[in-house]
């Protein structure tokens, strides 16, 4: 009997241990969190997010009827100017300016020498500042009794003389040679300008107005090289002479061609028709005369062909790409705004969801993960 009651005990007493024990450990594990539901439905955490298409043109580029998507720069576009459609007006010749659009708002550009001093557009810029002497050079500027406004400057500059309404060299001037009204003319026979008797005129000279009198000289590169203007008058060509290229005693380098008064084809180049050309470099002469590089070379082509170490290629300008492989349209794509072309050949935009290509990146925005993440 009394084994069973020691048994008994000792049965009881592991019993509480283990109950103690598994108290114990549900007191200790209950304080420590369990790890977070970053996806569950009452998470703190927001989830990660992706990027999606976008179709709205960021400020100014506008989606304008006839141009591709977010091609119009609303800023700057006289044809849409601000918003699509809005169209700055066409200025009359009449009022010497040019609409444009600047900050999404149209406006007119002065033509030079002309200015706008009343403010008001109907007229657009009504002042021609060149000859106006209570607006010379610009609105309000006055000039002195007595002076005349000539090229936007008030007065005539040191060395000119005023005649009438212009300014006159009358040093030089065959038209008003020493004084306004005076022109250069050959003079009478019994004048001492005769150099060579009277109204004997040596080869290749003329009458011309020189210190503000008429004198014998000679004509356009044409010298008197040998000082005997009576004899042979200005014998010497200056033209085409390699030596005395422009002048007497000018001499031309060794290989070099006289043209027009000037020593053409230094070294390295060669002469090509009547000009002299780096047949390294020169794209309508690569490599030899007449070998003409192929491409598109007007304006619209956004690009032009090079040459390089006598060979032939072809540049597209910056912003523009060759991406056809064509030369006769040279780089068309335009891959700023081309949504077939965006940035680069190839990269194409969301064509289904009609994605702009804007400055190169098909436009996009942060989207959560359930709107179609890419």
């Amino acid at each position: 009997m009394t084994a069973l009651l020691r048994a008994a005990a000792l049965l009881a007493t592991a019993v509480v241990t283990l109950t103690l024990q598994a108290s114990c450990a549900r007191s200790v594990t209950s304080d420590i969190p369990s790890d977070p539901a970053f996806f569950g439905a009452n998470t703190k955490n927001p989830a990660p997010l992706g990027v999606c298409v976008s179709t709205d043109c960021p400020a100014p580029w506008a989606s304008c009827p006839g141009g591709l998507f977010c091609k119009t720069d609303t800023s700057r576009d006289v044809g849409n100017c601000g918003a699509c459609g809005n169209e700055c007006p066409t200025q009359p010749s009449s009022h010497h300016a040019t609409s444009v659009c600047t900050g999404g708002k149209c406006a007119i550009a002065c033509d030079e020498l002309a200015a706008d001093c009343n403010h008001q557009d109907s007229d657009g810029c009504e002042v021609l500042t060149g000859d106006d002497p209570l607006h010379c050079g610009g609105c309000g500027n006055v000039c002195k009794t007595g002076d005349i406004c000539w090229k936007g400057a008030c007065g005539c500059p040191t060395g000119f003389t005023q005649c009438g309404n212009e300014c006159k060299n009358t040093d030089h001037d065959n038209l008003a040679c020493g004084s306004c009204d005076t022109k250069c003319v050959p003079p009478k026979s019994d004048s001492p300008e005769w150099l060579c008797g009277p109204n004997k005129q040596p080869p290749s000279t003329e009458w011309t107005c020189s210190g503000g009198g008429c004198h014998i000289s000679c004509m356009h590169l044409f010298g008197d090289c040998n000082f005997d203007l009576c004899a042979d008058g200005c014998e010497v060509d200056a033209h085409n002479d390699p030596l005395n290229c422009g002048g007497c005693g000018h001499k031309c380098d060794a290989g070099q061609d006289c043209m027009d008064g000037t020593c053409m084809c230094p070294p390295g180049t060669v002469r090509c028709d009547n000009r002299c050309v780096d047949v390294n470099v020169d794209p309508d002469n690569c490599g030899a005369c007449g070998n003409g590089c192929l491409g598109a070379q007007d304006q619209s082509a956004n690009g032009s062909p090079t040459c390089s170490k006598g060979r032939c290629g072809y540049v597209c300008y910056a912003g523009f790409a060759n991406c056809n492989s064509r030369l006769d349209d040279g780089c068309e794509a335009n891959v700023a705004n081309d949504p077939l072309n965006c940035g680069g050949c190839g990269t194409k935009c969301d064509a289904a969801q009609s994605q702009p290509c804007v400055l190169g990146q098909c436009l996009s925005k942060p989207c959560g993960p359930a709107a179609g993440t890419f």
